[in-house]
């Protein structure tokens, strides 16, 4: 190059630690060689180091191979997944149709269309008018009939209803024996010749000759109600609660669930029992119930399967129901019997008038008989809403 040759570049002195890198021939002189380069083809073995491909390269290749298979618009997974979406647009653009179409069908129409000939004619007395009618109509029939009776009556047991087994066929159900502290295989627990179901009918003691009164046997207690003036016998183990404030609608309950219901109505001046029944126990009929009478001296009506008891005084009537919870069975038949000749109304007696029953001259109790002196009740459950004092005499703390 420039005059130079290439053999001349040579047979200079060079040192020979020094590396020199020459022009190809094809160079010198001002030569423009042509250049070719070999066309070689690349081999790639997917299969090499398979095991320790990078992440980025991993995908990649999975992206060639997916594109090489079609396009992502083509795949089944994206059909299906479509499909899925449109179907769940489709349901929920129909049930927002169907909520509005039913919004509008509910949604209330102006009070003023009701009646527009009023609102043209006498827009003045429009809204005075309705007010004093309604009003005025009301008024006239509430009387008729108390809140009380008209909003909820007497819920009365099947007329089919059968009490739980007898063994002993003394009229006291094995179960109701357990409650009174008798023998269920033995009509005559305390073998003085009456039976069971004959001395409770009596509120005398079915087990032993002493305490006579079944008050006083512990299996019993007095219940007082302060607020409407009556008491009666409950069992010791069953549970008293009221459903109102004011005591007016007692249950007594036992543990298997079957309660007795003691509530007070009020009837209308005037009003007879046959029609005060009418309307607080249809379609059940007076006639179905006979007289009957408490030790106490409680007149009333006893339905005739012994199930139901009305007793009435003054302007009240004062009714006792049984409530079985198996459908058409009766376990304690002999408790409501207990609890209806032990009712009083007015001032409480501690001690009932131990009568005698029909053809009995003497009721043999060992050392002592029916005219017997007893003692006072000491098992007491009072419910009243006032508040609670002291006797004087006996120090007790009441409630009156």
């Amino acid at each position: 190059m420039f005059g130079k040759t290439k053999d001349t570049i040579k047979s200079k002195n060079i040192a020979p630690e020094v590396q020199i890198i020459t022009i190809p021939d094809e160079f010198f002189g001002g030569a423009d060689p042509t250049v070719r380069f070999k066309k070689t083809e690349k081999v790639v073995d997917l299969n090499k180091n398979a095991g320790t491909i990078a992440p980025n390269e991993r995908e990649k290749r999975k992206l060639d191979e997916s594109t090489a298979k079609g396009s992502l618009f083509t795949g089944t997974k994206v059909w299906i997944i479509g499909g899925i979406a449109l179907f769940i647009l489709a349901i929920a653009g129909a049930s927002l149709y169907y909520w509005w179409i039913g919004r509008q069908a509910t949604t209330p129409q102006p009070v003023i269309n009701i009646n527009p000939v009023v609102v043209t004619t006498r827009p003045t007395t429009t809204a005075t008018e309705p007010i004093v009618a309604v009003p005025t109509t009301t008024a006239t029939t509430t009387p008729e009939t108390p809140v009380v009776i008209k909003e909820s009556g007497l819920i009365l047991p099947s007329k089919l209803s059968m009490e739980s087994a007898d063994i002993d066929n003394d009229g006291v159900s094995d179960t109701a024996e357990e409650i009174f502290g008798s023998d269920p295989g033995n009509p005559d627990t305390d073998a003085d010749s009456y039976n069971d179901g004959h001395e409770l009918y009596y509120l005398y003691n079915p087990n032993g000759i002493e305490p006579m009164k079944v008050i006083d046997s512990g299996v019993v207690k007095l219940f007082k109600s302060g607020n409407f003036n009556y008491s009666l016998y409950y069992p010791t183990n069953w549970l008293a609660a009221s459903v109102d404030i004011e005591g007016r609608q007692m249950l007594f309950t036992t543990l298997n669930g079957e309660y007795i219901e003691a509530r007070v109505f009020d009837m209308t001046p005037g009003q007879a029992l046959v029609d005060w029944f009418a309307v607080n126990a249809p379609p059940d009929s007076l006639t179905n119930y006979a007289d009957v009478e408490s030790r106490f001296g409680a007149r009333g009506k006893m339905r005739n399967d012994g199930l139901v008891y009305l007793y009435v005084s003054g302007e009240r009537v004062y009714a006792l129901v049984y409530h079985e919870i198996q459908e058409n069975f009766v376990s304690y038949k002999k408790v409501l019997e207990v609890m209806a000749r032990s009712f009083q109304i007015g001032k409480v007696s501690s001690t009932p008038s131990l009568s005698l029953p029909d053809g009995v001259s003497e009721y043999i109790t060992g050392t002592s008989t029916a005219t017997s002196s007893m003692a006072e009740d000491v098992n007491e459950t009072v419910f009243a809403t006032s508040s609670a004092t002291k006797d004087e005499e006996s120090g007790e703390e009441q409630i009156i």
